[in-house]
């Protein structure tokens, strides 16, 4: 009588397989969460760029910023018409959703500053850095680094100032609207906001 001998692997080789397996996992996860954490910060610039790119078409045709005051991004003039002569939109993309690559909803903002005895206007998007939304700091100072060339996080396009609150300025002009300081009439012709280097 002959015995069937099936080969199978022993308890020590499957524990050693698993073993290697899990090595590789503990050493490949921090890779990969590197890598999505990259691609974020990719994507919120790439959605700075676009709103940039927006905003300026807007002005060409509009000649001045949209009045946007806390707007998601399906209620902006960007997307919806505003009833302004000239207005040629949408200038954004209407299936842009708006939330941020970390889960929090964005929104847009035209705020009137006064800096010395300058009037300035920025066109900024904001998102929040809550605890559901969690930014890392160190995606923070890469985006800083990337849009003004250091790490300032209170000046330049890239600001995180209000506790829980990022802004990123698209868009500035520093004469006002009309070139004139005053920011109460559209720029002369030519003499269009420029977006910051």
């Amino acid at each position: 009588m002959l015995l069937n001998k099936k080969k199978a692997f022993t308890l020590i080789e499957l524990i050693v397989v698993i073993a290697i397996l899990a090595i590789l996992a503990v050493a490949l996860i921090p890779l990969i969460n590197n890598f999505i954490e990259k691609s974020r910060i990719s994507t919120i610039m790439t959605t700075a760029a676009t709103l940039e790119t927006a905003a300026v078409a807007f002005n060409a045709d509009v000649a001045s910023f949209p009045d946007d005051e806390g707007d998601t991004f399906s209620e902006t003039e960007l997307v919806v018409d505003p009833s302004k002569a000239n207005w040629d939109g949408p200038y954004l993309n209407r299936t842009t959703d708006g939330v941020s690559p970390w889960g929090s909803e964005m929104f847009l903002d035209k705020l009137n500053m006064s800096v010395g005895d300058e009037n300035r206007i920025e066109y900024i998007f904001t998102f929040e850095d809550t605890d559901e939304a969690n930014v890392p700091d160190a995606s923070i100072r890469d985006i800083d680094k990337k849009m003004d060339g250091s790490v300032t996080l209170d000046s330049g396009k890239f600001q995180s100032v209000d506790e829980g609150l990022i802004d990123i300025v698209i868009i500035t002009d520093a004469f006002g609207e009309d070139g004139d300081g005053n920011g109460d009439g559209p720029p002369p012709i030519g003499d269009l906001p420029k977006p910051l280097a």
